[in-house]
């Protein structure tokens, strides 16, 4: 099968979000980033308590409850904007260009203006479906990005699931997925 595409900020953004998304590291850090300033804000409550001063405990718990509600928005858009930046610092020469891949017997060849590469299908670690992509991802944290508004959606997804049950590497379905 052989396709042709072309990538553009936000098929890339989506890549990142999603690689993000999955990331445990990242996770567990988004996830601290978002208790920690509560916690340290219930601490300084709970430390300078007097019955008198009741206000001070009271606004000290009402910033540790704006931070719980706001800070995932924050955070989300601080996130986007910091892979907006390295997508324009990193691909902008490959954007909107055409790309061509094929998968052969044995191997991904993938061509561009600038290069062609052959990719054996061991070197493939994960297949996934998200809403408007697909994504092979290679060992190496590479993967090809296929825009499903640019390709036969069905054909590649029959493809893709050939190619997963031959590498006993399922098609992952995250077509409900959206960055948070």
């Amino acid at each position: 099968m052989k396709l042709e595409y072309s990538l553009h900020e936000q098929d890339y953004l989506t890549h990142q979000l999603f690689t993000a998304s999955t990331n445990k590291r990242i996770q567990a850090k988004r996830k601290r980033g978002r208790f920690i300033v509560p916690a340290v804000y219930i601490v300084i409550g709970v430390l300078f308590y007097e019955p008198e001063k009741i206000g001070f405990t009271a606004m000290i718990a009402v910033l540790a409850i704006l931070w719980l509600l706001f800070y995932p928005l924050y955070d989300s858009k601080r996130y986007i904007k910091h892979f907006q930046n390295f997508i324009r610092d990193n691909h902008q020469e490959s954007m909107g260009k055409q790309s061509r891949i094929e998968f052969q017997e044995k191997s991904i060849l993938a061509t561009s203006e600038e290069s062609e590469s052959k990719i054996s299908h061991q070197e493939i670690q994960a297949l996934f479906e998200l809403p408007h992509h697909f994504l092979v991802r290679l060992k190496g944290a590479q993967s090809f990005i296929l825009p499903k508004n640019q390709v036969d959606e069905a054909a590649v997804r029959t493809e893709l699931e050939t190619l997963g049950q031959k590498l006993n590497l399922p098609l992952e379905d995250h077509r409900n997925w959206h960055w948070k």
